[in-house]
């Protein structure tokens, strides 16, 4: 058993992760996913545009990647030619992509965190996805990560025999 900020940190992941898996079903059900959208303030921002072979092409910077030891799936937050900004799907292994790490972050610190530059990265068209699914994982990682932890919260109280409500009756919960 971890401490307690790395437990809580582990069911944060997996609803994060099941957030992730629900707005964007395509994903790999196995393997680390991250959504990487903050950009650094001193550099210029992510763009998918159209490379020389007419095929379309992620180059930028992100200053923020989850898990960036283990990630493997990369849901980039870019913006194309008509000023959309849309999520490109790549994998953290394809050429042109760089994770780095922080070695000591401050904040989440059991979570393993980096940065990430994409140098001509090459997106096929079925990598591209709508920029309604950007607002959508706004909207339902927060929920994810709550009923993650919740239910984090319910077992170890029950872990630790509080099985019954006040009036001796069964502990229930609704989830709204």
């Amino acid at each position: 058993q971890g401490d307690w900020s790395s437990d809580v940190c582990s069911s944060d992941l997996a609803g994060y992760q099941a957030a992730l898996r629900h707005v964007f079903p395509g994903l790999p059900d196995s393997g680390w996913a991250a959504f990487v959208a903050t950009e650094p303030k001193d550099k210029a921002g992510t763009v998918v545009r159209p490379g020389s072979d007419g095929g379309l092409r992620l180059n930028g910077h992100k200053s923020w990647v989850a898990q960036s030891r283990h990630v493997e799936h990369l849901l980039v937050t870019g913006r194309a030619t008509d000023e959309r900004v849309v999520p490109v799907e790549v994998t953290a292994s394809a050429p042109g992509v760089v994770i780095g790490h922080r070695e000591s972050p401050g904040f989440l610190a059991p979570l393993s965190q980096g940065f990430a530059q994409f140098n001509d990265v090459e997106i096929q068209p079925g990598q591209l996805h709508g920029d309604d699914q950007t607002r959508r994982f706004g909207r339902t990682e927060p929920r994810f990560v709550m009923i993650a932890a919740c239910s984090y919260l319910l077992g170890n109280l029950l872990a630790r025999g509080l099985h019954d409500g006040e009036d001796g009756g069964p502990l229930v919960a609704t989830l709204v």
